[in-house]
């Protein structure tokens, strides 16, 4: 049980009984109908005719009981009759769910009940004061006219019983009585039903434009996602061309100072875009089997250095008990980790900071974060886990950031069905700690995940700085960005590949037509043509032909995009901006081990 947890308390036997009648009597009533969103009119039908048709069974075997005691068989067959019919009238209400004018049966069946049992004038006959449930009935069940009606044909009993019948005008007045104040409540009742509907048609409403407004906005964040990472590919790429090109050494410096703000920048719209989508619901876990050595050694290996420079320990522990192979989603349990180790390594001046994975019974894995660092006071941890909030101290504002971090951990902590805290002393250093439900993998051997493992190779010598191997092979370059163009015409050139350019999905169609080539690169937002469509029309041309394998490249980085691109036919995704180590890994995977026969030497 996670600590701060009570004993989950159970209701006592008798009260879940008497729930669970209730439930059973509410279901039995609504015949099946959700009152939430069901039609009031049609959902008011079906309640008062079951509440009826349980008056009707209670009468019929008060009656049955009275009249076995008097021995009377006519009142016995009466009252058995509407037993039956009663019995009966239920299944076929909820089997069909009938119109309104069924919500007459119940009604007659309790006045047929009452005026056979009188008429039939035996020592157990009800006698017509059993009218005066008529017209409340009839209210309940068919409304202000339906009450009227059968008050009405209650009037008519009672003075075809003759004069003889006692207390005739009394029982007239009773009857008109009553079914005026039961004509008052049915349309009292029928004003809620009005407001019912209307709440109910508002309610939809609201859901409906509440969808459009979620719809609205993962568009929106599906193409700022597109528009920012498309100029981030130039200016990353281009910066990453130059700085293997000759430089002097100011001029390095200043390039590699813009590398830096780019890569800075990016992370902080990869950040906003990760808190956009949570927030809008967009964000879902993909669950995989997660090599915890490799994952916590990437993660150390990759801010060790930055730990180096500043003089300060990096040392990473995993506890004896902890399985090696776990199931997580690996890109977002390495997020997490990235953002609390980078924070310690960035709020540490001094001193070490201690990464440590153990077992917390009785079955999650607990991370703790422990630094040397500058501390945080108690009124700031409070809000540190709020969105683009920091430490409220000098000191912690020299250090920079948004201040999305935590709050991106920790809203994936809690997808993850964990919890995440913080505890420090000013000046004396943190510690933060995060728990997930502990799933171990099912096999402890297995390959490394996607997540961590490194890039496919293959024979084809695709890499910066060998073009020997790839000699004779074409590819064809579909972007539209004049300055994107530059840029992977740039990269492919490095890798020593050579490309044609197509600047829309009509060019690329009409190229693949004139010349083979080895690769296609498909940016998939074009002008006119879009990529997913021009990957489609040239699929159906291909078919039963070799087939050329087509990447896409694309600034759209939301979930289901990489499906997105396979579904129009596409073989693999790549998403702007990249390096060129991760274009020439998903170039090598993809270019046929050696030039085609025609290909030109």
């Amino acid at each position: 049980m996670p600590k701060g947890a009570g004993p989950v308390q159970s209701a006592p036997p008798g009260r879940e009984l008497a729930g669970s009648v209730a439930r059973r009597i509410s279901s039995w009533l609504h015949a099946g109908l959700d009152p939430g969103t069901a039609e009031p009119r049609r959902l008011r039908n079906v309640r008062y005719s079951g509440v009826v048709t349980l008056g009707v069974l209670g009468l019929g075997a008060f009656l049955l009981l009275r009249a076995l005691a008097a021995g009377d068989a006519a009142q016995v067959a009466i009252a058995l009759a509407a037993i039956v019919a009663g019995a009966v009238l239920r299944p076929l209400v909820n089997a069909f769910q009938p119109p309104r004018r069924a919500a007459h049966v119940p009604p007659l069946l309790l006045f047929s009940l009452i005026v056979a049992s009188h008429f039939a004038d035996g020592p157990a006959s009800l006698g017509l004061s059993w009218l005066d449930l008529v017209p409340p009935a009839a209210a309940a069940a068919t409304g202000v006219a339906g009450c009227w009606a059968w008050a009405g044909l209650g009037l008519a009993a009672v003075l075809a019983a003759g004069p003889g019948a006692p207390d005739v005008v009394d029982r007239l007045g009773a009857l008109v009585a009553l079914a005026a104040l039961s004509a008052g409540f049915a349309r009292h009742g029928l004003g809620s039903e009005r407001a019912l509907a209307q709440e109910i048609a508002l309610r939809k409403q609201t859901e409906q434009e509440a969808r459009a407004a979620d719809l609205a906005k993962s568009e929106f964040l599906a193409n700022m996602s597109h528009e920012i990472r498309t100029p981030m590919n130039g200016v990353i790429g281009m910066t990453e061309l130059l700085l293997r090109s000759e430089l002097a050494p100011e001029q390095r410096e200043r390039a590699e100072a813009i590398a830096n703000s780019a890569e800075a920048l990016l992370a902080l719209v990869d950040d906003i875009l990760d808190l956009s989508k949570i927030e809008a619901g967009r964000l879902q876990l993909q669950e995989a089997e997660v090599d915890l050595d490799d994952l916590a050694g990437g993660m150390v290996r990759l801010l060790r250095p930055k730990a180096r420079e500043k003089g300060v320990a990096l040392r990473l522990e995993i506890a004896e008990g902890v399985p090696r192979r776990l199931r997580a989603d690996p890109a977002r349990l390495r997020q997490v980790l990235l953002n609390l180790v980078g924070n310690a390594v960035k709020f540490t001046l001094a001193g070490s900071v201690d990464v440590r994975f153990e077992v917390e019974p009785p079955a999650s894995l607990r991370v703790l974060v422990r630094d040397t660092g500058i501390g945080i006071s108690p009124q700031d941890q409070a809000r540190l886990f709020a969105p683009f909030s920091q430490a409220d101290s000098t000191a912690a504002r020299g250090f920079g950031g948004s201040g999305l971090g935590l709050a991106i951990s920790r809203r994936l902590v809690e997808m993850m069905d964990g919890q995440i805290g913080v505890e420090s002393v000013r000046g004396e250093g943190s510690t933060f700690w995060f728990r997930i439900p502990l799933h171990p993998a099912a096999t402890a051997i297995g390959t490394a995940t996607a997540a961590t493992a490194p890039a496919e190779t293959s024979g084809n010598g695709v890499g910066p700085g060998s073009p020997g191997g790839v000699r004779g092979m074409r590819l064809l370059a579909v972007e539209d960005n004049p300055i994107n163009q530059q840029v992977l015409l740039a990269q492919l050139a490095a890798l020593g590949l050579a490309a044609d350019l197509a600047a829309d999905g009509q060019a690329a169609l009409d190229a693949l037509e004139r010349q083979t080539y080895d690769l296609v690169l498909m940016d998939c937002q074009l002008p006119g043509l879009d990529g997913y469509e021009t990957t489609r029309r040239w699929r159906r041309r291909e078919a039963g032909g070799r087939s050329i394998p087509i990447i896409a490249v694309t600034a759209h980085a939301m979930r289901g995009e990489r499906e997105k691109c396979l579904a129009a036919g596409m073989d693999d995704h790549i998403a702007k901006p990249f390096r060129l180590e991760e274009l020439a890994a998903i170039v090598g995977r993809w270019l046929p081990s050696s030039p085609r026969p025609d290909a030109p030497l």
